[in-house]
């Protein structure tokens, strides 16, 4: 199987500011997520499987840049975030794939069901298009040239998905480790070419 490339959500600076995301609970995204990928490593490191982490003082698109040059054929990078929403009642997991990339919606799905196996009290938001992002689209899902998935694990604006990424981080970590292990063995069955163009090439190949 190839690597795992992870990138932990916001932290880096964007126009010379930090940028720490949701900010809830006493804590915020950045925090939460750079523990989470950094347990994610271990995990990884503890089943042999190699990894690269991406600095946390990078912008976002000098992630997407970190990660392009040294991302080769059989690789898969995700990114991890924590979801937040006005309501505090909303809550759950999601993992979000390019739109219209059966291959990426397949991962997405593996991705989530490894996460949930390990934490069944976490509930599923279920394996989304990047379409349906805030934005529209998401950029480390469309400009990375390996596989590239982004995980909502859960909503910081909620008290009880906030319970669990705090306390519960190595069930999390465990779980998302998993998934990435079925996804990664099934990318080294179809190795994509690595190109700014292989979301739209790999698409209109049947799977």
């Amino acid at each position: 199987m190839g690597r795992v490339i992870l990138s932990a959500g916001h932290g880096g600076y964007e126009n010379g500011t930090q940028d720490p995301g949701t900010i809830a609970g006493g804590t915020t995204e950045a925090q939460e997520m750079i523990r989470l990928r950094d347990a994610m490593v271990s995990e990884l490191r503890s089943r042999r499987v190699s990894v690269l982490s991406v600095p946390d003082d990078l912008s976002q698109q000098q992630t997407i840049e970190w990660i392009n040059t040294r991302a080769r054929v059989g690789d898969i990078a995700l990114e991890v975030h924590a979801n937040a929403a006005p309501n505090p009642d909303a809550k759950g997991a999601s993992v979000y794939y390019i739109t219209n990339n059966n291959a990426r919606a397949s991962d997405a799905d593996r991705l989530l069901r490894g996460l949930i196996a390990y934490l069944p009290v976490l509930s599923s938001r279920g394996a989304q298009p990047d379409s349906n992002g805030g934005v529209g689209r998401l950029a480390f899902c469309r400009e990375i040239i390996v596989p590239s998935l982004l995980a909502e694990v859960g909503f910081l604006t909620n008290p009880d998905d906030r319970a669990l990424i705090q306390n519960r981080r190595e069930d999390l970590a465990a779980g998302l480790v998993a998934g990435l292990v079925d996804c990664s063995l099934a990318i080294t069955v179809r190795p994509p070419r690595l190109s700014r163009n292989w979301h739209r090439d790999e698409r209109q190949t049947p799977r």
